[in-house]
């Protein structure tokens, strides 16, 4: 149950602290008094989005502290130990925003995400809000109920997660079809630019072996006749330098006896004339290759014109971005040759996981229609109780038929969103013999309220939910009907504490404990304030619900014998 929450400088609440009863609690005042603010600063504790805009005070920072306690479910403790909180039955929640809109929330004053608050309290509370008459007629909300009442929520999770992925396994396929398509278009092409490269059998080490081949050949006459007139100089003439170094050296012979030195440097002048006569060798044998052959020019000229050709033809500059692209060339030859057994490979896998879901969405399917049949029970129970003995809810559990479907059942195409492969359609009649027909278009603004009601009794029931907050679920109804939903609250009441906002006097007479909400100006400032109501002041309040101010001892009359009775 929630026992206790503290508010401070929320909206127009500058500070309080209720202390709720454990079964039925009544909120009453004027509109605009505060009531939808306190459920705001509720709505806070159990994880809903806030901003600086609902401080009061912009110097000062806005604190709203629930206490809770709770029967510790196994849900309760993995949730506290995966947010490193020890286990406890008192649970006290607290959210803190800053004048720049920063918030915090903290569990038993350790601090915690939303994510945390959201799926703890989700447990333990239902926060009923006003627009939620108009959401029950909408089918998704409709087949999140059934879900709830289920207990499906994980398995529809997990059933998310696998169409997700068997969807992005569908859009690989479809995009390698369309690389399929566009190579067939292509591979003609790059079939024939790689075939030419690979025939061209390209070598940046040939390409300057070929350069410097024709160098030489294109200028060989005059390589030849450089070498053999310097052969001549070192070796062959009468003057050469060979002869000219065996002279000096018989010289240096004749007197190396008068100076030891000059044995050193006459070994020096031989090893000068065996390089000369090694070099003089190298030039003649060089000389000797160097030949002028037309056909040979011809040939490397030929061979250097198909380098110079495919460079001009692709729009590179050097022989290694041809051999780029001609890898280029051959890799996306290879992907396209792959491209069939890739698609082979993602259809066996994609059948696999159509396979896996389909089953998921049957098992998820079955305990709909199973949890349908109970919940339309329970909802029908519940409307009796509340003025509508004649009205019967049935839930359809209906397949997403689509002949494009991705998922394949029974010979039926079925196309599967989020929540799996079925659509949840509450139908109703309100009076015997009319036809069954969805809520939208049957029931009256105060028998959606009543319907609601009733989902809303046997979502507790079955949740187990401690606590249930009802903001005016009592819209569109009134007189007897008035007085019988307010019975249904005081015996739900029994089992699960209900914090209810309405003006209806048939309601708020009910036995609760009874708040009244109200405004008060001080120092020229607006503030919300919030007491709980004697007996004899419950009176005074309820008259005035149903004559106005200033109630006529009739009014006070009438109001005395609600409650009593």
């Amino acid at each position: 149950m929630l026992s206790k929450i503290f508010i401070q400088n929320y909206a127009l609440i500058e500070k309080v602290e209720i202390e709720f009863s454990q079964a039925l609690n009544i909120l009453t005042g004027e509109t605009g008094a505060g009531k939808s603010i306190l459920l705001g600063a509720i709505g806070l504790i159990l994880g809903k989005r806030a901003d600086a805009s609902v401080i009061l005070d912009p110097e000062q920072k806005c604190i709203v502290e629930a206490e809770f306690w709770v029967k510790l479910t196994p849900e309760i403790i993995q949730i506290l130990e995966q947010a490193e909180i020890e286990p406890s039955e008192h649970i006290i929640l607290r959210r803190e925003i800053s004048p720049n809109g920063k918030s915090r929330a903290f569990i038993n004053d350790t601090p915690a995400n939303l994510n945390t608050l959201r799926s703890l309290t989700s447990i333990v509370v239902d926060l009923h809000s006003q627009h939620e008459g108009i959401q029950l007629m909408q089918e998704d909300y409709q087949l999140n109920i059934l879900d709830q009442y289920a207990g499906l929520q994980n398995e529809v999770s997990s059933f998310a997660e696998s169409l997700t992925e068997l969807r992005k396994i569908d859009k690989k396929i479809q995009d390698l079809r369309q690389q399929e398509a566009e190579a067939k278009r292509q591979i003609d092409y790059y079939r024939f630019q790689v075939e030419e490269l690979r025939k061209a059998n390209l070598s940046i080490e040939e390409e300057e072996q070929i350069e410097q081949d024709l160098m030489i050949m294109q200028n060989a006459e005059q390589i030849r006749e450089v070498l053999l007139t310097n052969i001549n100089t070192l070796y062959e003439s009468d003057l050469s330098v060979t002869n000219q170094l065996a002279s000096i050296s018989k010289a240096l012979e004749k007197i190396a006896s008068l100076s030891p030195d000059i044995n050193e440097e006459l070994q020096k002048l031989e090893e000068a004339s065996y390089l000369i006569a090694d070099a003089v060798s190298g030039l003649q044998r060089i000389a000797d290759l160097t030949e002028y052959d037309p056909s040979q020019l011809a040939t490397l000229s030929e061979r250097q014109s198909v380098y110079n050709r495919l460079k001009l033809k692709y729009g590179v500059r050097e022989t290694k971005e041809l051999l780029a692209l001609q890898q280029e060339f051959e890799q996306k030859l290879g992907q396209f040759e792959s491209i069939d057994e890739d698609i082979a490979d993602l259809e066996k896998q994609k059948k696999q996981m159509q396979t896996a879901l389909v089953l998921k969405g049957l098992e998820i399917e079955a305990a709909r229609k199973q949890a349908a049949i109970h919940l339309a029970n329970s909802i029908n129970q519940s409307l009796k109780e509340v003025g509508l003995s004649k009205a019967e809810v049935q839930i359809a559990v209906e397949r997403l038929l689509n002949p494009n479907g991705l998922l394949e059942i029974e010979n039926q195409k079925i196309q599967p969103d989020s929540k799996g492969i079925n659509q949840v359609r509450f139908m109703i009649r309100t009076n015997e013999g009319l036809p069954m027909g969805p809520l939208s278009a049957i029931a009256s603004g105060g028998e959606l309220s009543r319907v609601l009601l009733a989902i809303k009794t046997a979502l507790a029931e079955k949740m187990q939910l401690a606590v249930l907050i009802f903001d005016e679920i009592d819209t569109g109804i009134s007189g007897e009907v008035a007085m019988k939903v307010g019975k249904v609250m005081e015996k739900i009441a029994q089992k699960h504490q209900i914090i209810t906002i309405t003006h209806l006097p048939q309601i708020a007479s009910r036995k609760a404990k009874h708040f009244f909400i109200y405004k008060q100006i001080e120092n020229g400032r607006t503030y919300s304030r919030i007491r709980v109501l004697s007996t004899e002041e419950r009176v005074y309040e309820i008259a005035k619900m149903m004559s106005g101010e200033n109630p006529s001892s009739f009014a006070l009359q009438s109001a005395g014998e609600l409650i009593n009775n």
